[in-house]
């Protein structure tokens, strides 16, 4: 597809037809918008503008599409709208004709709804005419005050937009000096002269530096006191821009001083004022791109003061350190992490449980013989670019041959004897859904001297569909049918050893530890390499569920879980007993050892608390 089809399709609405192009000297794609109150964010528009503006094919500029890198390329991966409010499609063309010189002629900016509230800005610069290149902008000042003269001429070069260097400048301004003969020495002479006289003027009437809080009268004097008291000029520099609204709170963006880099200062309402290195600040953008509609901020909250009441002092992130929590985002509370010098931050949700189901709960659970009881792990993973994904054949069978040493496998070993069975190696196979590009599962299954299902374990592995945007893992195990479960229990087994119909609160424990690690670790390492350093869409979760189920022809009365499970341990249930259980868990996927086993306690507590065991406690396991 060329430049001319691209905007062609993009018109018309298809906005399948450009996933898969590379970025390329004439196309660039944004997954989030220009945030044209932050002044940088003006500079860099107009810079894109202008560097497709000097090449010979013109380019387009899309805002609403993200990318992914595949073999060392950006590569045009999924539709990422954004919200239709945010985008002055009027303030976008001054910008372009005003702060371009000279201005490109017949560029397009038009907006490309995909529903009511979100869609794709297109911004589509045609080829100029040769006579009117190069197009300069004004020098990158990061928001400082700079001579109103100084030029600069983006280019493209690749997928990327670069400044061209300044001996090229000097040596196209040379060629063109010699071609003309260059200005007369009168003509040198007046302009000197205009030059002293600006000079004068603005001496005269300099501009005022932007104050902390300008833009903004009611903030104004707490971010004065707030600038101050962060050490004021010396430390912070001078303001890049007024101050602007932005997610949850107000943002102001000042230079630093020297070689370093810049700093933002930010606030949330009825909270002190903080400073973020310029670094974490773009951190935060980062990981919280992938957010429905795009906003970061809004998505992952701002840095917290740890201080209760405005008018505290302000707070200043230390960027060295390896953690920045971060509250009042819509994802909730969490964290910004860096494990290691030079490790790139990565947004991870803070513990929570929740009573609330998730909407993956119930997948996969329609098989014609339910099972008595079913212990499941489901975890929901929206990772930001999960469309892209495929399950990797080779990872797939990598997969399949260790799940006999997993931890969920030794866990039904294990459970196995310890109800009345010798020990069992459970062997995996196929499972209920065919495995493809898109799909997987493995089953083990243990069956009674009849050939039913007694007792068996079952993983599962989707990737996004028209339904469900997330990738959705599951680790389970099903108490098969009740004459088989019993006549399990009822074998010769360990010698001395009573055999037990119901399963202990530590037999749940141990599951709940090996599914979260199946479910959240093991399952999705089959996916594209590098899926869990991918940004997410919104927050990871994942439900325990414990179910009593039936025979499909609803014979004979369903059976409270506690028929099958003893709670004894978590004192006795106020009010009635229940067919199912659930207890939703949000935290990051990737847990250490010990930190999982804690997590899982914590959980089942929870859960027991939830649902009538008032008393439950972790001194239970």
């Amino acid at each position: 597809m060329d430049l001319a089809g691209a905007v062609a399709a993009l018109l018309d609405g298809r906005f399948d037809d450009l996933l898969g192009l590379e970025e390329s000297v004439w196309l660039d794609a944004k997954g989030g918008i220009y945030e044209l109150d932050n002044p940088a964010k003006a500079e860099e528009l107009v810079k894109d503008v202008a560097a497709f503006a000097n090449t010979a094919t013109g380019g387009l500029l899309v805002v609403g599409i993200g990318t992914q890198v595949e073999h060392g390329q950006e590569i045009l991966a999924h539709l990422k709208p954004v919200p239709r409010g945010r985008v002055d499609l009027d303030r976008h063309r001054k910008l372009i004709r005003e702060r371009i010189t000279p201005p490109p002629r017949g560029v397009e900016v038009d907006w490309i709804p995909v529903d009511d509230e979100s869609g794709v800005l297109l911004i589509h610069v045609p080829a100029q005419l040769p006579g009117r290149l190069p197009h300069l902008v004004a020098a990158p000042t990061r928001g400082a005050q700079g001579h109103p003269d100084s030029v600069a001429v983006p280019v493209r070069e690749g997928d990327g937009t670069v400044w061209l260097p300044r001996t090229e400048v000097q040596r196209l301004l040379a060629a063109g000096w010699t071609a003309t003969g260059g200005p007369s020495h009168e003509v040198l002479a007046e302009i000197a002269a205009q030059a002293a006289s600006a000079a004068v003027q603005q001496k005269a009437s300099a501009v005022v530096p932007i104050a902390p809080g300008e833009g903004m009268p009611s903030a104004q004097r707490r971010w004065a006191a707030a600038y101050e008291a962060l050490g004021g000029e010396k430390v912070l520099g001078t303001a890049d821009g007024r101050i602007y609204a932005e997610g949850p709170g107000l943002v102001q963006h000042f230079a630093g001083t020297g070689t370093g880099r810049g700093w933002v200062l930010c606030e949330l309402s009825g909270r002190p004022v903080v400073a973020v290195p310029e670094g974490v600040w773009e951190a935060m953008r980062l990981e919280g791109s992938g957010a429905l509609g795009g906003d970061s901020f809004a998505a992952l909250g701002f840095p917290d003061p740890g201080a209760v009441e405005a008018g505290a002092a302000p707070a200043l992130v230390d960027g060295a350190a390896g953690e920045v929590r971060l509250i009042n985002g819509s994802w909730g509370p969490g964290r910004l992490v860096r494990r290691g010098d030079g490790a790139a931050w990565q947004w991870e949700p803070q513990l929570q449980f929740s009573s609330e189901s998730t909407r993956a709960g119930r997948n996969w659970t329609s098989q014609v013989a339910a099972p008595q009881l079913r212990l499941r792990v489901i975890a929901t993973l929206p990772w930001a670019d999960a469309r892209t994904f495929e399950v990797e054949q080779v990872e797939r069978r990598k997969l399949l041959g260790g799940l006999g040493a997993s931890q969920l496998s030794q866990y039904l070993g294990v459970l196995a004897m310890h109800h009345g069975s010798d020990f069992w190696m459970p062997k995996w196979d196929a499972g209920q859904l065919p495995g493809s590009r898109n799909s997987f599962s493995y089953a083990a299954v243990l069956t009674g001297a009849d050939g039913r299902t007694a007792l068996s374990g079952e993983v599962f592995l989707a990737l996004p569909n028209s339904a469900d945007s997330s990738v959705v893992t599951c680790a389970e195990v099903k108490v098969g049918e009740r004459d088989a479960w019993d006549q399990l229990v009822r074998a010769d087994g360990q010698p001395g050893s009573e055999p037990k119909e119901r399963l202990t609160l530590e037999d749940l424990y141990e599951f709940t530890v090996a599914a979260l690690e199946m479910a959240t670790e093991e399952l999705p390492g089959s996916l594209s390499t590098g899926a869990s350093q991918r940004r997410w869409s919104s927050v990871p979760t994942a439900e325990i569920r414990l179910t009593a189920e039936y025979p499909h022809d609803h014979s004979g009365p369903r059976r409270p879980v506690a028929d099958f499970i003893d709670f004894s341990a978590f004192g006795a249930p106020a009010g009635r007993e229940f067919t199912e259980m659930a207890v939703t868990v949000v935290a990051p996927p990737v847990l250490q050892g010990e930190t999982r086993r804690a997590v899982a306690r914590q959980a089942l507590v929870r859960m027991g608390r939830d649902f009538g065991f008032l008393d439950a406690d972790e001194s239970a396991f």
